[in-house]
């Protein structure tokens, strides 16, 4: 690790290092991951198969033995290695996996939305994109499904808007899960202000929140 003025703080002896969140560092040897802090002193012990840098809440997604829990900065541990996967905390809650289907849980291992779906992306902006028999949705904080999984792919939001994608088509929703914009372009960027880049016929032009094209 570097400081930001090119000054080395922590020596280079490890095979593999994360950024630091929370005031931690993961780190690798050739075989097991631990954190240090930002003097480089190993505060929790290279003991783990894989690890993930701390989230939002200050937990650690490790896995060892084959199962995934979290970890606090000191490396207690705060919800019980009992997962296929474990990705870090956003807006309190966590996606987890266990036989190949994903939900939710909050700091306190509590399942606050059922592992039902195939798939789940970090909430942002109380919003998650779930996916289920190969097909995308919108999944709000709450635990309602604001679009079912219905489209081939959707990209997360931006102005308020999401791209989806169906029949390799693409259009567009709101917050609320409306179709806004029908699918109907070839590529569809996200929107920046009130205007998104989109492809017809092998031409880019924008398109407005209303559907209609510059």
């Amino acid at each position: 690790y570097l400081d930001s003025c090119g000054h080395m703080t922590v020596p280079t002896m490890y095979h593999l290092a994360f950024s630091f969140q929370a005031g931690r560092g993961a780190v690798r040897d050739e075989w097991l991951w631990g954190f240090v802090d930002r003097t480089g002193r190993e505060v929790i012990a290279r003991q783990f198969d894989s690890a993930v840098s701390f989230g939002s809440e200050g937990l650690a997604s490790v896995e060892r033995d084959g199962a995934w829990g979290y970890i606090d900065k000191d490396g207690a541990t705060v919800i019980p290695f009992r997962y296929d996967w474990a990705k870090p905390f956003s807006e309190g809650l966590a996606c987890v996996q266990r036989n190949q289907k994903a939900g939710f849980v909050d700091v306190g291992g509590r399942e606050i939305i059922p592992m039902v779906f195939s798939s789940a992306l970090a909430f942002a902006g109380g919003t998650s994109i779930v996916t289920s028999n190969q097909k995308c949705g919108v999944l709000s904080i709450s635990g309602d499904l604001l679009t079912p999984c219905r489209y081939d792919r959707i990209r997360r939001f931006s102005s308020g808007l999401a791209a989806v994608c169906l029949a390799d088509k693409w259009g567009y929703i709101d917050e609320t899960g409306r179709e806004v914009i029908s699918p109907r372009f070839d590529e569809a960027g996200a929107f920046s202000g009130r205007l998104a880049a989109v492809m017809m016929n092998d031409r880019w032009g924008f398109v407005d929140a209303t559907g209609v094209i510059y």
